[in-house]
């Protein structure tokens, strides 16, 4: 458990906070195109916009340990920005995955959520959340 709260346990911290997001986005996404019957596209997006909420705190403040107030409003906006790119990247492979390819929509949801995490946690750790640096040795 120490190790994860560590400046190096960054990665795994990534991968629990993307997970928590992207469990999140599923679930909306399920409800809201199953049982609530609006298109997938639509659900996909509404979802994406939940997950954004759960994803933003949990990168700030966990994954980052990033609990200083100042510069926030840009780190929101910024970490926006890369949510809307990534939503038109994800709404574009879902299109293609279920209409082309003809995959299960969750499924389709599971690539693409997986191709858009690896790109964005380079962003958000370079550009968006920059207090946090690993120092010493990793290992």
């Amino acid at each position: 458990m120490e190790f994860l709260l560590s400046p190096r346990g960054i990665i795994i911290r990534y991968i629990m906070s993307g997970g928590a997001s992207f469990g999140t986005n599923i679930v909306a996404l399920y409800i809201l195109t199953d049982y609530l019957k609006i298109y997938y596209l639509y659900s996909a997006v509404l979802a994406f916009f939940i997950g954004f909420v759960v994803s933003f705190v949990m990168m700030k403040y966990w994954t980052f340990q990033d609990l200083s107030s100042a510069g926030g409003h840009k780190q929101l906006t910024l970490y926006f920005v890369v949510t809307v790119f990534n939503l038109l990247l994800n709404t574009t492979l879902m299109y293609l995955f279920v209409e082309h390819i003809h995959l299960w929509y969750i499924l389709a949801q599971v690539i693409s959520s997986l191709l858009i995490a690896v790109s964005s946690f380079i962003i958000y750790r370079n550009f968006i959340f920059l207090e946090t640096r690993v120092v010493g040795p990793v290992g």
